[in-house]
């Protein structure tokens, strides 16, 4: 196509709407420059003053309007499956809610559990403890004797109690042939 030919078709058919979001952006498609002849879409803001806002971050495109724009995504979206993502977006952020109060209240009867059991714990401790005392005023004979052989010396045949290694000493293997 010659060069006067692009230029006559950018003036006939300069845009096309494509559609709106939610927000009241609307979308543009452009015919392409290029040789491949991809269109150029394009976004133009319902208040000028919020291009700041979506560059920034304060605001988000539609995800669906984000694809069809990188050209991820062929046909425009429809109103309708703006509005219906936008209603499932409300219902995972209030499931979300409720799985949050859920994981709350968990961990806190969690952290009760605990407490009444160090308490438990606690109470049997102090309770076990002087009785403990006043059966025996010193270490007898017997048990002395016991902690003595527990602790003794290992028994021939026995594996020591720490890993003990032997040294090394390599050897050289001699190939026959």
């Amino acid at each position: 196509m010659s060069l006067m030919n692009r230029i006559l078709n950018l003036f006939r058919n300069s845009s096309r709407y494509m559609g709106r979001d939610l927000e009241g952006n609307s979308f543009y498609e452009y015919p392409g420059f290029s040789a491949d002849r991809r269109p150029k879409r394009t976004v133009q803001y319902k208040d000028p003053s919020d291009v700041w806002n979506y560059i920034g971050g304060g605001k988000r495109l539609p995800v669906q309007w984000s694809m069809w724009l990188s050209h991820t995504r062929q046909h425009p979206p429809a109103l309708e499956e703006l509005q219906r993502d936008l209603e499932r977006q409300k219902r995972v952020l209030v499931n979300a809610a409720l799985i949050e109060v859920r994981d709350m209240e968990e961990r806190q009867e969690r952290l009760r559990l605990e407490q009444s059991l160090k308490e438990e714990n606690a109470r049997r401790a102090q309770i076990e403890q002087p009785q403990s005392q006043t059966t025996s005023s010193g270490p007898s004979p017997i048990t002395s004797m016991n902690e003595k052989q527990a602790t003794g010396p290992p028994k021939q045949g026995s594996l020591p109690a720490v890993d003990e290694s032997e040294s090394w000493s390599p050897q050289t293997l001699r190939r026959r042939g």
